[in-house]
């Protein structure tokens, strides 16, 4: 097709246009709205060809400025602290200052059984019915450091070992209460005391080779002490405690004794018969802490009666923690590591000696033992161990 116009067709165009025009206003605001529409839809084309551009192109990043919000202040609690709990001092107990123990004297004293070696019965002193061996007297050697055993039967044959370093005193008691009836028997090795004391049954009684025997045990001791003698080092309370020594009056007076009891005139005993033991002295000589016993008045006055016993151990709060484990009683005016019990034991290990009632107090680090008297009110026991525990406090602490 030709889009040229033919001159004819021209002629008519412009006929049109010129009578066309003179209709037309030449200025006025129909011309105006006409440019301006004219405008508007170039610009919509400018604007539709920029949009066009826009998705084509990669335009820069137009930053969104974000709408104002309210500022919310978050408060964060402040945790409470955990309180760490005060550790609890653990007393341990003392290290033996021997290389080897009672299984090792075991074979030393098998001719003594026949050939067997026997089986350790006990590492303390068994209970023989004596008031004053249970408790604080039974911890005595292991607290020194010191060897204890004991083999066989109480009512059979039985043997008993001990060596005690750094008993020179024992050897002076014994030489002044009963003598030396042998060159063993008052006799130190490097300071040691070396104990053996044998108990026959009704066999062997009579049995010829016994004595013989028992200072073979007694020579082999001597020769292992030599060979590996104890160490040095003695044992120290702990710190902060203060070992309890001297006299019983120091501890329980009887005056107080009197009135907690309420039988009157309660007296102290220091004087004790029996001859002479190294268990007794251990208590008496090695840790100063004298056994003593208290009398009062019968309802007559004719005699003194028991009116309880007094053992203790110095720095014995690991003994204490060991052995004890009656009933705790309330006491006051003692520190926060002080403590009473109940406790109800037999005085012997092989017979029935019926229930002895103790008052087991610890005090700064001491294990002192009340052997309560016979009293037939049983519900009157723990007042009685109450009173008895805060009298020991005052005396301890004033």
């Amino acid at each position: 097709m030709n889009e040229e116009l033919t001159p004819e067709e021209r002629a008519v165009l412009r006929a049109r246009i010129v009578g066309g025009a003179r209709g037309i206003a030449p200025a006025g605001t129909h011309r105006n709205a006409w440019i301006a529409g004219v405008v508007a839809a170039v610009l919509v084309v400018a604007i539709a060809g920029g949009a066009v551009a826009t998705s084509t192109l990669s335009a820069p990043q137009i930053a969104n400025t974000p709408s104002p919000t309210a500022t919310v202040e978050l408060v964060v609690p402040t945790p409470t602290p955990t309180p760490t709990p005060t550790p609890q001092s653990t007393v341990m107990a003392p290290p033996s200052r021997f290389s080897f123990g009672c299984a090792d004297i075991a074979p030393r004293v098998a001719d003594i059984f026949g050939g067997t070696v026997p089986e350790v019965a006990s590492t303390i002193p068994r209970r023989r019915g004596n008031g004053w061996q249970p408790g604080p007297m039974e911890y005595s050697f292991a607290q020194a450091g010191a060897v204890y055993c004991e083999y066989g039967e109480l009512l059979g044959t039985s043997v008993t070992v001990a060596l005690m370093p750094d008993a020179q005193g024992a050897v002076e008691e014994r030489s002044r209460v009963m003598g030396c009836e042998d060159e063993f028997a008052c006799d130190l090795v490097d300071g040691t005391y070396v104990l053996v004391e044998v108990s026959l049954d009704e066999s062997r009684q009579n049995d010829p080779n016994i004595p013989q025997m028992i200072d073979d045990v007694r020579a082999s001791l001597r020769d292992e002490v030599l060979a590996a003698p104890p160490s040095p080092s003695r044992w120290e309370p702990p710190s902060g405690t203060t070992p309890l020594t001297g006299e019983c009056a120091r501890i329980l007076p009887a005056e107080r004794l009197t009135e907690i009891l309420g039988i009157g005139d309660v007296r102290l005993n220091t004087e004790l018969s029996g001859g002479w033991s190294l268990q007794s002295w251990m208590l008496s000589g090695y840790w100063d802490a004298p056994f003593c016993s208290f009398r009062g008045p019968d309802q007559d006055r004719s005699e003194r009666i028991f009116a309880g016993a007094l053992t203790w151990l110095p720095g014995g709060e690991w003994a204490f923690d060991a052995a004890v484990t009656g009933e705790p009683i309330a006491v006051s005016g003692g520190r926060s590591t002080d403590t009473a019990r109940l406790s109800v034991e037999s005085l012997s290990a092989y017979q029935d000696m019926g229930e002895t009632f103790f008052a087991d107090v610890l005090v700064d680090g001491n294990w002192v033992r009340y052997r309560l008297p016979d009293i037939e009110d049983a519900s009157a026991r723990p007042a009685i161990v109450a009173q008895v525990a805060e009298a020991i406090f005052r005396q301890v602490y004033r």
